[in-house]
C-alpha cells in the first residue's frame, strides 16, 4: 500500500526584495530599448534631413515593424498555449468521474488515535453511522478506507480464479474497503449482482464486487459473478466471491486509464484502516452539516481528531495544477493579446502621422476613403499575417514539449491555432482599424499644409 498526497502552496505577500529586483529590471531594460534609437539619432547626418524634411527614418520603420512582426509570433505562442491548457482544463471537468460528487461530506476520524482498535474501532464504525444517519438532512451514510481523486493508492496483485496471467502480466488492481451503503451513497450504478449489506460479517463469507473494467479485463467471454478472488497469503486474508459488479469510477487521477478495482467489506478487511472516511449524501450542501457529525463523533471520544471537507472539493484538489496553470496562461494570454494590440496601433499611429502631407495629396488628387482606409490597413495586414505565419510555426514546434501537461487535445491541434491565429488577428485589425479610420477622414487642405 502506497500513498501520497501532493499540494500547491502559493505565498502572495509583498516580497520587498523581489519587488526590488524587479523595478531594477524594468528601469534597465527600459534604458537598454531607449538607448538604440538615441545612438542611432545622434549619429543619423543632418544635412539630408534639413534637405528632405524628416523622412529619412526608414531604418527606424523597417526595425519597428520587425519588432511588431515577433510580437505578433510570439503573441501567437501564448494564445495558442492558453487555448491548450484551457481546452486540457475543460476537458477534466467533463470527464466521467462514475460517481456523483456533489453534495457529500467527508470526514475523516482516526479512532485509534484515542485507544480504539480491532473490534472496538469497527463497533465505533457501526454506532457512528447509525447515529449520522438519524440526523436531519442525511440521505445516506457510509465509510471506506479512502476517498476518491485523493493521489491515493492501494495496489496488490490478485489470484484470480479461472485466470491464468500471461509471462511477464501481473494481475493487480486497485483496492478499497467499504462499508455497506457505500456505492449509494457515491452514486455509483450497480451493473450486475449485489451491493453489500448487514449480511457481511467478519464471520460470514468473505465476498467482494469488483468494477466494469475488472469484469471486462479477466472475464470477457463470461460472468465475473460467483468467481473467487483472492490476496497475497501475507494478508491472511480468505479468499472473496464476487458477489457484484459496478460502474468504473475514478480513483488515484482523472488523466490515466479507468483503474481495475476491486472493493471488499470494510467488516471483513484483513486489517482496520487507522483513518477511516465517513462518507455523508446530504440534500443540501454537504459542509453545513459539519458541526452536527462532529458532534457526534466527539459523543463517542472528545479528543478523537477529525479533519472535513466536501467530496466536491476532493475532486476539486485533483485540478489544482491543471486550474492554475489554465488561469496563469490565460492571464499571459491576454497580456499578449493587448500588448499586440497597443503595438500595431501604436507603429500605424504613427505612420498615419508621417504620411499626413501624402495622404492629403492623394485625396486631394481623388483618391477615395475607401481606398485610403484600405492603404493603411493592407500594410498592417502584411504585418499581422507574417507574425502569425511565424507564430504558427514556432507553436507547432513548442507545444510538442509540453505534450505530458495535456488531456484531450493534441499539441499540434489544428482547431487550437486556427482559433487562436483568429482571436490574435481579429484584435490585432481592430487596433489597425482606428488609425486606419483617422487616415481616411484627413482634410486635404490641412494636410497639405502640415508639417
Amino acid at each position: 500500500m502506497s500513498t501520497s498526497q501532493d499540494t500547491v502552496s502559493l505565498d502572495v505577500r509583498l516580497n520587498l526584495t523581489l519587488l526590488a529586483y524587479t523595478a531594477a529590471l524594468t528601469i534597465l531594460t527600459t534604458l537598454l530599448f531607449g538607448l538604440a534609437p538615441a545612438l542611432r539619432a545622434l549619429r543619423a547626418p543632418v544635412h539630408p534631413l534639413l534637405k528632405e524634411g524628416t523622412h529619412q527614418l526608414a531604418g527606424s520603420r523597417v526595425s519597428s515593424r520587425a519588432l511588431l512582426v515577433i510580437q505578433v509570433a510570439l503573441s501567437l505562442l501564448l494564445v495558442s498555449e492558453a487555448t491548450l491548457f484551457l481546452r486540457t482544463f475543460r476537458g477534466l471537468l467533463s470527464v466521467d468521474l462514475g460517481f456523483d460528487a456533489d453534495r457529500v461530506l467527508i470526514a475523516s476520524v482516526q479512532p485509534g488515535r484515542v485507544g480504539l482498535k480491532g473490534e472496538a474501532a469497527a463497533q465505533f464504525y457501526r454506532d457512528l453511522q447509525t447515529r449520522v444517519r438519524a440526523l436531519p438532512g442525511v440521505e445516506a451514510v457510509s465509510a471506506s478506507s479512502m476517498s476518491p481523486i485523493q493521489n491515493c493508492c492501494w495496489w496488490e496483485v490478485m489470484t484470480i480464479d479461472g485466470y491464468k496471467p500471461a509471462p511477464g502480466e501481473k494481475a493487480d488492481a486497485f483496492l478499497n474497503s467499504v462499508a455497506p451503503e457505500f456505492f449509494r451513497t457515491m452514486g455509483t450504478r450497480l451493473l450486475q449482482g449485489r451491493y453489500f449489506d448487514a449480511r457481511e460479517t467478519s464471520g460470514s463469507k468473505a465476498v467482494a464486487i469488483v468494477n466494469a473494467s475488472f469484469a471486462k479485463r479477466f472475464f470477457p467471454n463470461g460472468s465475473a459473478l460467483g468467481r473467487i478472488l483472492a490476496l497475497p497469503s501475507d494478508y491472511k486474508a480468505r479468499p472473496m466471491e464476487i458477489v457484484g459488479i459496478v460502474e468504473d469510477a475514478r480513483y488515484s487521477d482523472l488523466r490515466g486509464p479507468t483503474r481495475l478495482a476491486v472493493y471488499f467489506p470494510l467488516s471483513q478487511a484483513p486489517d482496520l484502516p487507522s483513518l477511516v472516511e465517513v462518507l455523508v449524501r446530504t440534500p443540501g450542501p454537504p459542509l453545513a452539516l459539519t458541526s452536527w457529525v462532529r458532534r457526534e463523533i466527539h459523543g463517542f471520544s472528545p479528543a478523537m481528531p477529525v479533519k472535513f471537507r466536501s467530496l466536491a472539493q476532493e475532486v476539486a484538489g485533483g485540478l489544482t495544477y491543471e486550474r492554475l496553470l489554465a488561469l496563469l496562461s490565460a492571464f499571459f494570454g491576454g497580456v499578449a493579446l493587448a500588448l499586440a494590440a497597443i503595438g500595431l496601433y501604436g507603429i500605424l499611429s504613427y505612420a498615419v502621422t508621417r504620411r499626413t502631407n501624402e495622404i492629403g495629396v492623394r485625396i486631394a488628387l481623388g483618391a477615395s476613403r475607401a481606398s485610403v482606409l484600405w492603404l493603411v490597413m493592407r500594410q498592417s495586414l502584411a504585418l499581422v499575417l507574417t507574425g502569425l505565419a511565424i507564430g504558427c510555426a514556432a507553436a507547432v514546434y513548442l507545444t510538442r514539449f509540453v505534450k505530458t501537461l495535456l488531456f484531450g487535445v493534441k499539441p499540434a491541434d489544428p482547431m487550437t491555432f486556427a482559433v487562436a491565429a483568429s482571436v490574435l488577428g481579429a484584435v490585432a485589425l481592430l487596433a489597425a482599424w482606428l488609425p486606419a479610420r483617422r487616415a481616411a477622414s484627413v482634410d486635404p487642405m490641412r494636410a497639405l499644409r502640415y508639417e
